[in-house]
């Protein structure tokens, strides 16, 4: 499953899930109610942190928080190159 698949399957636009997955966009609780639904759980499982979660799940998870974590170190690099080139 892709995030545009998912976009298109809730739909929304193709990059309505890359966007709230990279901080670009927020969504409402029922857009959340309809993600969670997409994914076989509740929003009351969606913010419970005990549960285990299925393995597709525990990817994308997973996936999100790597994306997340490549774009702080892309922008972290790109302000360093930035103030490089300024002095």
């Amino acid at each position: 499953m892709s995030a545009r698949d998912m976009s298109l399957s809730l739909g929304q636009n193709h990059s309505y899930i890359n966007k709230i997955e990279n901080g670009q966009a927020k969504t409402s609780f029922e857009g959340l109610d309809y993600i969670c639904e997409y994914l076989g759980i509740t929003v009351s499982d969606f913010f419970d942190t005990d549960i285990q979660y299925p393995i597709e799940l525990q990817e994308l998870m997973k996936e999100a928080r790597l994306r997340q974590g490549l774009l702080m170190l892309f922008y972290s690099k790109k302000r360093r190159i930035a103030t490089v080139l300024r002095e």
